[in-house]
């Protein structure tokens, strides 16, 4: 799979918005600038910065993945010495490779790589010592990354990053290597740091050998920002960490993430440096990543869409309202709107569309009951993205004949009709639908028929198959359907996926609701609210907090339930019979909004 990337300028604006000061100073994310001018275009799979805990100096140096036309390197970095670029005032930076030997032959990758990547001369010089490493490398050890230092201003030396299987592994692998410190008073100074499945050692190679210093990367085995306190805990009390470095850390690792680009933030990392018998100095690899890290955030820093309500059965909501958030929907980067509620007869549509397609906003039109084929090339026309309509409706063959492509479907199945889905999936590929969207069901749907446990298992298993065949039509489960994503991860709650955000009900964490009377609420079910702007109601509305520390909408009942970790049920439901439970029980709604 394809990692995901963005440009550097996408990483540093979001910076920008969450400075932590403790950490980077105002002259420092100033010069941050001057990476932006050089890098901001070129796309990275991670922007990161490396952070003296103990040093009162407010600086990081700046790390980026970058793509390197070497042979046998498919991935390199790039880091940028803060201290090197305030002196030269110049971007200077040191270059890492990853070790990607070809059947563990290092003779050959040297060959190959060291001259390219070192310079003829270099390469010479610290062959013999390299080779000499390499050959005496325990089972078990290798090497990871290599890097030059000429950035810092040490031409001649080597840092590498060896990988070791456990902890115990580091004095053998030392011993082996040619290190000349006290084995027994490293081991002593570190031992108490082991937090990690795995260990990679750095330390600097030169013509003379391996250097002194040693410096262990910590791997941690958790996520949950109150286990990584712990860590930062001890630090402290170390006196390997200052206490506004500390605090700063825990607010890095709380930062909501953003929706569009996804960007989270994360401690790749810990380092210890050693020399001379004792822990001289701790680091923080701090990360913002377009990768989905951990799960322990209710909602996002932003919307990831806004849902527009523009008719229901007895308002309009006015142009001028809709036309105020929809720029404010631009202001706050929201790249996403949906449109709903008798679209076809609202008056001004092209306006709301024409504003999207001029500010670059995604516009979703989900099209309920009749709509014209001149309203539907009308929508297009204007700049309508996406279609999202229920699988019975006319109107996905006209935007079949109309060979617009982007168009999505949903089925809403009850207990009677789960076995059509079959069926039902022929009918989403015959109307070249890109996605078919199995949802559950919603408060007014309440007189239909719960499924049994049964006809879940038939769709689990009706889908898994589905997925593994080559199929241009993707088919989903939407995440409000949340017994059924739940029933499909599995009873074992260590390995069902199905968790965060998207395990259940996801209105109020990323995304919320205009009504067509122009006020804010978490879904067309919950009641609504009065805010002065999306940002306002995002961060500050009441009903959203509540809303989000709804992690269980459950009942005493559920406590024993192996899925409970892993579902979400509608919170506008007042009652509900869950398929999952052994005595088939209903579940209340404890929460009142």
């Amino acid at each position: 799979m394809e990692k995901p990337k963005l440009p550097v300028k996408e990483f540093l604006a979001h910076l920008r918005r969450q400075a932590v000061s403790e950490i980077i100073s105002d002259e420092c994310l100033a010069a941050l600038s001057n990476v932006e001018a050089q890098y901001g275009n070129e796309f990275t799979t991670v922007s990161g910065y490396e952070v003296r805990l103990g040093n009162p100096a407010r600086y990081v140096d700046y790390i980026l993945t970058a793509e390197e036309n070497i042979p046998f390197v498919d991935f390199s970095w790039v880091e940028i010495d803060y201290e090197q670029f305030a002196a030269d005032k110049k971007i200077e930076p040191c270059f890492f490779i990853n070790v990607t030997p070809k059947d563990g032959d290092y003779t050959e990758f040297w060959d190959k790589v060291l001259p390219i990547f070192m310079g003829e001369q270099r390469a010479r010089k610290l062959r013999a010592p390299l080779d000499n490493l390499t050959a005496n490398l325990p089972k078990g050890a290798g090497i990871k990354q290599i890097g030059t230092m000429t950035g810092r201003g040490e031409p001649d030396i080597m840092r590498l990053i060896l990988m070791l299987r456990k902890w115990e592994d580091i004095c053998l692998t030392l011993e082996k290597i040619g290190w000349r410190g006290n084995i027994k008073s490293l081991w002593a100074a570190i031992e108490p740091w082991n937090e990690s499945f795995g260990v990679a050692l750095n330390f600097d190679l030169s013509e003379k050998g391996v250097h002194d210093k040693i410096g262990f990367e910590l791997f941690p085995r958790w996520r949950h920002p109150l286990l990584v306190d712990r860590f930062i805990a001890r630090l402290e009390r170390s006196g390997l960490c200052l206490k506004s470095k500390g605090d700063a850390l825990r607010r890095w690792i709380r930062i909501l993430p953003d929706a569009d680009p996804f960007i989270q933030t994360d401690i790749h990392y810990f380092k210890l440096n050693y020399l001379d018998g004792k822990i001289i100095e701790a680091k923080a690899y701090i990360e913002q990543t377009p990768h989905l890290i951990h799960h322990y955030f209710s909602n996002y820093y932003r919307p990831l869409y806004v849902e527009f309500m523009l008719k229901d059965e007895k308002n309009t909501l006015p142009i001028g309202t809709a036309m105020k958030y929809l720029y404010d929907c631009e202001d706050n980067k929201i790249r996403r709107v949906n449109f709903s509620g008798d679209v076809g007869n609202y008056e001004h549509f092209d306006r709301l569309l024409t504003e999207c397609k001029e500010a670059g906003i995604i516009a979703t039109v989900e099209l309920s009951g009749k709509v014209t084929r001149k309203q539907l090339k009308d929508m297009i026309a204007a700049g309508a993205s996406e279609f999202i309509a229920d699988i019975e409706n006319s109107a996905l063959k006209t935007l079949q004949e109309l060979n617009f492509a982007n168009v999505r479907a949903k089925w809403f199945p009850d207990g009677e009709n789960f076995r059509d889905l079959e069926q039902i999936t022929k009918l989403a590929e015959s109307l070249d639908v890109k996605e078919l969207i199995i949802t559950g069901m919603k408060p007014h749907d309440v007189k239909k028929s719960v499924p049994s446990r049964e006809a879940l298992e038939q769709t689990a298993n009706f889908i898994n198959a589905y997925e593994k065949n080559p199929a241009q039509m993707k088919l989903s489960v939407e995440p409000c359907f949340s017994v059924l994503k739940a029933f499909m991860g599995g009873e074992d709650p260590k390995k069902n996926p199905n968790r965060g955000i998207n395990r259940g009900c996801t209105a109020g964490r990323n995304h919320f609701f205009i009504t067509a009377t122009g006020k804010f609420s978490p879904c067309s079910f919950i009641p609504d609210d009065v805010a002065t702007s999306i940002a306002d109601y995002w961060e500050k509305s009441p009903t959203l907090k509540n809303f989000r520390a709804l992690e269980e909408n459950h009942k005493e009942l559920c406590m024993d339930c192996s899925y409970k970790r892993r579902c979400l049920p509608c919170p506008a439901l007042k009652f509900q019979t869950c398929p999952l439970a052994r005595n088939n029980f209903t579940l209340y709604n404890v929460k009142k909004f």
